[in-house]
């Protein structure tokens, strides 16, 4: 085969790539319109069931490289010591937040948003539906352990008003050390600040 001959089969390869990816956008654009029209563009949090657990395990897949399986969603769902959310939109759980309440503070076990809808505010509408429950049950501060390695969690906790306040070397199964977030709840702070006044 001569040069021209490649060049023109390269053109047409390259021609049909591109105009396939432009009608996979078209498409996955009319499909996120049909359900904003249905479903409107509103997130809304809701508690998890067992029939979430599909959606939630894609989620999770993309998210970790050690994910939850089946067994550990339902086990707390299951569990009095747990509570756990999604976060739907357009009739799709596109985020999740479990978290267990303990006596004096809420300790979140796992989070996770859906890699298309990153960055658009979803992981803060679950911190701020979990940090309600927080202030209507008296509790006196939400906390967690993020991985060293996780830049972005880090980052968006700290974003969402958390502190780090320690270190746990070696806190996560792949031996990866873990910094301790905290952040006090409005209710109690206001207290703290009445007393001292």
């Amino acid at each position: 085969m001569n040069q021209k001959v490649i060049d023109l089969v390269l053109f047409g390869i390259m021609s049909a790539v591109k105009a396939h990816d432009a009608f996979t956008r078209i498409g996955d654009w009319l499909l996120d319109l049909e359900a904003k029209l249905m479903y409107g563009d509103e997130v809304s949090t809701r508690l998890m069931t067992t029939k979430d657990i599909d959606q939630l395990i894609e989620i999770e897949n993309e998210a970790f490289h050690d994910p939850w399986v089946y067994a550990d969603f339902k086990a707390h769902i299951k569990s009095n010591q747990h509570i756990c959310t999604v976060a739907v939109q357009y009739n799709r759980i596109v985020g999740y937040l479990v978290y267990e309440c303990r006596k004096s503070n809420l300790y979140i076990r796992s989070m996770a948003v859906a890699g298309n809808v990153r960055r658009k505010g979803i992981g803060t509408i679950l911190m701020e539906s979990m940090e309600e429950m927080a202030n209507n049950t008296n509790r006196n501060s939400c906390r967690l352990h993020a991985p060293e390695t996780n830049l972005g969690a880090q980052l968006f906790f700290k974003a969402c008003g958390y502190r780090a306040v320690n270190v746990f070397r070696k806190f996560f199964n792949d031996d990866v050390d873990a910094f301790y977030f905290t952040k006090r709840m409005a209710r109690t702070q206001v207290a703290r600040d009445k007393a001292k006044a």
